[in-house]
């Protein structure tokens, strides 16, 4: 589990690092369920997002809450490498987030979270740890 506080201040410096800028910031909550920095350099906007459960960051495409179905992954390696050097977390690459769910073992989790997967029907593993489902 990583608190809100923390995890700003992971984006905050790893920000600073690789010479991008926080412009805004949302904690999770019941949902979302994760942290979302929004990033800004030299007019490009990404999202560095953070599962509050599961510290698993992933960087993304700029992201509008409750406008956009789905978390879509983006390639910053700079950005990633600079997560890593402030927190030790394994930022979940692009590549990563676009496995089909259909080749993940989900058998470790609970029946509910299996019930929400089968409604909602994410088709990767961006869309199931980056969602906003109720």
């Amino acid at each position: 589990m990583i608190s809100a506080d923390a995890y700003l201040g992971i984006c905050h410096s790893a920000a600073r690092m690789a010479g991008w800028r926080l412009t805004d910031w949302v904690p999770a909550s019941v949902t979302p369920s994760f942290h979302r920095a929004g990033l800004e350099r030299r007019g490009t906007y990404r999202v560095v997002a953070c599962h509050a459960t599961v510290p698993l960051p992933a960087i993304g495409e700029s992201y509008a809450p409750r406008q956009a179905a789905t978390f879509t992954p983006a390639s910053e390696p700079r950005l990633a490498a600079a997560l890593t050097t402030v927190s030790r977390l394994r930022v979940l690459t692009a590549a990563e987030l676009a496995t089909p769910l259909a080749s993940i073992d989900l058998s470790a989790l609970a029946a509910a979270e299996h019930a929400q997967i089968a409604y909602w029907d994410p088709p990767d593993l961006a869309a199931l740890v980056f969602n906003e489902w109720d």
